[in-house]
């Protein structure tokens, strides 16, 4: 029984011993195995963190630049919108000239077409008179020859002219008034322009407001980022002197269980050999 009892513990020892050995082993290649893993696993993060660094600058810098381009749009939409507010009151003074001084004077003209027509009369006959009036005559031997160097005799007498003028300015006042609905329609289809334009501007303003917005968060994100890669640094930089503690630490352990285990092995081999302990 006492044999029986000690090859137990020899056995019990060696199986210590053999962990002991497995242990070295497997704990050695699995520390190394986690040290390689986190190693690759921290360059394949710092790489991606890169990657989605570089793309949110990229979309960064685009959404700055469009913001930009839509600033100078805007601009460009806030010049018309007051250049087409000024011809809107241009346009109106334009309107009103068109549609009523034009037709009054018109028709102020037309009033004083017959006075006109009666005093060109007049002046026809005067100048017809004086270029009729000639001298010629032989007095004493003498001929004497005198006019008063006045050549009136035009193809249409100024009577007729302006009579036709009075003629033609009959319809003209009317077709000046009948431009005032195209003139108004005009104006209409300007104010319209004006106020969709202006709708456009703050459309563009708001969406300027939201690119802003949305350059303000990438900028954070990419600060996120860069502070995260800062952060991985250190661990990286570490792994392999708290790997190093890590397998000395273990050495530590199992060098002290097989030291541990020579004592039941020590018993077993004096028990097997049927030595006796020695009392002090």
């Amino acid at each position: 029984m006492q044999r029986l009892f000690g090859i137990l513990l020899i056995l019990l020892g060696l199986s210590g011993l053999l962990i002991s050995l497995c242990g070295f082993y497997f704990g050695y290649n699995t520390i190394d195995y986690i040290e390689e893993a986190v190693t690759q696993t921290l360059k394949a993060t710092t790489q991606s963190i890169d990657n989605v660094s570089e793309a949110l600058e990229l979309t960064q810098a685009s959404l700055m630049a469009f913001e930009d381009s839509l600033g100078s749009v805007e601009k460009t939409i806030r010049s018309a919108n007051r250049t087409l507010g000024d011809s809107d009151s241009l346009l109106t003074e334009i309107t009103r000239i068109i549609s009523l001084e034009i037709p009054t004077g018109i028709e102020a003209l037309q009033r004083t077409i017959p006075s006109l027509a009666q005093a060109a009369g007049a002046i026809d006959n005067t100048l017809t008179t004086l270029n009729d009036f000639e001298v010629n005559k032989e007095i004493i031997g003498f001929r004497l020859q005198y006019d008063l160097g006045i050549d009136y005799d035009p193809n249409v007498p100024l009577e007729e002219a302006v009579l036709e003028i009075g003629l033609n300015l009959n319809n003209l006042s009317e077709d000046f008034r009948g431009l005032e609905p195209h003139l108004d329609q005009t104006n209409q289809n300007i104010r319209q322009f004006n106020r969709s334009l202006t709708e456009i501007s703050r459309d563009l303003q708001q969406v300027r407001g939201k690119l802003g917005q949305a350059s303000l968060l990438v900028g954070q994100s990419i600060g996120r980022m860069n502070q995260t890669r800062t952060n991985l640094g250190p661990v990286q930089a570490n792994l392999h002197n708290q790997m190093t503690i890590a397998k000395t630490v273990l050495t530590i352990l199992l060098v002290w269980f097989t030291i541990a285990q020579t004592i039941p092995f020590y018993l077993g081999w004096m028990l097997v050999s049927g030595r006796t302990f020695s009392k002090p």
